[in-house]
């Protein structure tokens, strides 16, 4: 059977969790340290190069029955549901079988909608356990909504092959208009797992939720045969709103549906109805397929705007021309919204050359639409179009229309484009940016520049270098080390043009400009400048030289110390003596000052430092494992 896809969950159960808890899954154990000497060769080092990967927070195993018994002996429910609540965040599979332990016992109904949902949270991202499946149906039939609904989720997403109509049965009757909401397209995807007979009683309940169940299960069941009598009566204005309401989402999965039963559906232009049929139409469950006809009519200016919109979301899915058309018009349009959704169904689209060529030519007329155009050809990576791309870039600026945050974002977009194409014809523009007064587009200008090599290039990158944006000159520095090491720059170019302002990058000891001076220490590396910053370096590494406003000096970022080390290193093995005394001293006192007890080394920069010591003598460099923390937790158990 095909597994229901895991995006639904977190819908259907409606929980909102912290983006760093939700990126985590049960193989995060075997997350393991950099390899700094690699990474380094690879590039620039970044502080992520230098740091132990995060992984979920997750109690020792052998303090849970700990916490456990404590949630057993609290009376309070507020305080234990905030237990319930905390325990999830030590993501384990231990954590989710004490869960269980205690949801089996727990009678307060608040806590037992925070137990569910914090096994629900550990169970959508691998931590959960299979055999929980078939208890979450026990749970089915809770007064509160949000534990059925979390109850449900957790044996959707844990039974290896759920059924439907167990589901169902286990609701007792009690089918509520949110729970068939919730999950509806779980059910519409496995209609035909539902006995026949169980279909007909429920068209026949005079509970508008079964029924309005009934029919869609009906009109699923019948794929592209046409629908009988009753049900086209059913698809009416005069029938009950709610089952009109379903049997629009059920349409949705069926395009092949005949003509004469939408003209019954939509016969009295019911907004909520047809909006109804355009969202499910638009969502990932109904295998892509829709009936583009329809949809194109809900396109025409004369249907309200929340149609239009839900129609062109919709389309995405499309594959005929015509519809790609249909939305490359709607970029005549002002709205930023409509054209936002009209750009995106297009990328998803993958129209023709002659769509492409529409879709600049309303572009080239209606300038609030280049922003999409740009977007649209960045997502489709179409480097015929670059010189279209050229013209929008060179029109837009600071104060040329009335939305600077969009002027803003094209200029990014197509920025990055044109240096990712390689398009040298774009060097003119990109170049002209460089000098914009808005950081992130100078930025990108600098990283793009690193792809375009050209005497222009090199000296927009020269001036960037020095730019008194950190960011900025990060980029610049980053592009000069590519511009050496995909040879687009000799060496010894390079020293002539960029040596002076990579050494004085290395001295600028502002705390925001660590990865500027990272990526200056790698560029003075490959161009043989170690020596002539050498004093620069070795307060780098050692000295606690870096200031920021309103602090006493502080030691570099262990990227960069890294790269400083690194840098000595290599020096020394091409015949710098003085850079290889230099590494071999700096080596054993760092190592020596972050052993000791009161030092405020952190454990990454420790392992930085065992990894240059094993390089150093030709060792074999294994990573250090990354090891899980504790979360942070109210309440501790004696």
């Amino acid at each position: 059977m095909k597994r229901f896809s895991k995006c639904f969950f977190f819908a259907a159960a409606g929980c909102l969790f912290a983006a760093s808890f939700l990126s985590f899954s049960a193989d995060a154990e075997e997350k393991r340290f950099p390899h700094v000497p690699e990474a380094w060769e690879k590039g620039v080092l970044a502080a992520k190069d230098t740091s132990f990967p995060e992984l979920p927070n997750v109690l020792p195993e052998k303090e849970l029955p700990g916490y456990f018994s404590l949630y057993g002996a609290l009376k309070d429910p507020l305080l234990r549901s905030r237990m319930a609540f905390e325990l999830r965040m030590s993501c384990s599979k231990e954590t989710f079988r004490g869960l269980v332990l205690l949801l089996e016992k727990e009678k307060d109904p608040f806590c037992q909608s925070a137990l569910l949902s914090s096994l629900l949270a550990l169970a959508q991202n691998g931590f959960g356990d299979g055999s929980f499946a078939e208890k979450a149906l026990t749970y089915f039939d809770l007064p509160n909504w949000e534990s059925r609904k979390s109850a449900t989720a957790l044996y959707f997403l844990l039974s290896p092959s759920p059924a439907p109509e167990k589901a169902l049965e286990k609701r007792k009757g009690k089918y509520d208009e949110l729970f068939l909401r919730s999950f509806f397209p779980f059910f519409a995807q496995n209609a035909g797992k539902i006995p026949e007979k169980l279909v007909e009683e429920w068209r026949k309940e005079k509970d508008l939720s079964r029924k309005a169940l009934g029919f869609s299960f009906a009109l699923l069941r019948r794929k592209a045969s046409k629908p009988d009598g009753e049900l086209l009566k059913a698809a009416l204005p005069e029938s009950p709103v709610l089952v009109r309401y379903y049997l629009a989402r059920s349409a949705a999965y069926n395009p092949d549906l005949p003509q004469a039963f939408f003209e019954a559906l939509f016969k009295d232009n019911d907004a909520g109805i047809i909006l109804a049929y355009l969202r499910e139409a638009a969502g990932p469950e109904t295998g892509k397929k829709v009936k583009e006809e329809l949809l194109r009519k809900f396109l025409a200016p004369s249907m309200p705007f929340s149609l239009r919109l839900a129609a062109a979301e919709a389309l995405k899915n499309g594959k005929e021309e015509e519809s790609a058309k249909a939305c490359a018009k709607l970029l005549q349009k002002r709205d930023t919204v409509l054209l936002g959704v009209a750009s995106a169904a297009l990328a998803e689209m993958r129209p023709a050359e002659s769509v492409r060529e529409l879709i600049v030519q309303y572009a080239e007329k209606n300038p609030a639409a280049r922003l999409e155009a740009v977007r649209f050809f960045a997502a489709v990576r179409d480097e015929k179009f670059d010189d279209a791309v050229i013209r929008f870039l060179e029109d837009a600026g600071e104060g040329k229309t009335d939305h600077p945050d969009r002027e803003k974002i094209l200029q990014e977009l197509g920025i990055t484009l044109l240096g990712n194409s390689r398009a040298a014809k774009g060097i003119p523009v990109i170049v002209k940016k460089s000098s914009s007064k808005v950081v992130s587009v100078r930025k990108c200008a600098a990283e793009s520049l690193g792809k375009l090599p050209s005497k222009e290039s090199f000296a927009a990158l020269k001036k960037l270098l020095l730019d008194k944006e950190p960011s900025v000159a990060s980029a610049a520095a980053c592009s000069v080390v590519q511009l050496v090491k995909e040879r687009a720059l000799p060496a010894e170019e390079a020293r002539r043009l960029f040596g002076k302002e990579l050494v004085k990058l290395t001295g600028n000891l502002k705390l925001e400009f660590a990865d500027a001076r990272s990526g200056a220490v790698r560029a003075v590396d490959l161009l043989g400048l170690v020596k002539e910053c050498k004093k620069n370096l070795e307060r780098l590494a050692e000295k606690e030289c870096i200031i920021a406003p309103m602090a006493p000096p502080s030691f570099d970022a262990d990227h960069v110390r890294a790269s400083v080390l690194l840098a000595l290193y290599e020096a020394g093995k091409k015949g710098d003596k003085e850079s290889e005394k230099s590494f071999r001293r700096l080596l054993p006192l760092l190592a020596a000052e972050a052993g000791k007890e009161e030092s405020p080394a952190s454990d990454a920069w420790k392992e930085c430092l065992r990894q240059l010591k094993l390089l150093q003598g030709g060792q074999k460099i294994v990573p250090a494992k990354a090891v899980s923390s504790p979360p942070s937790m109210s309440v501790h158990p004696l």
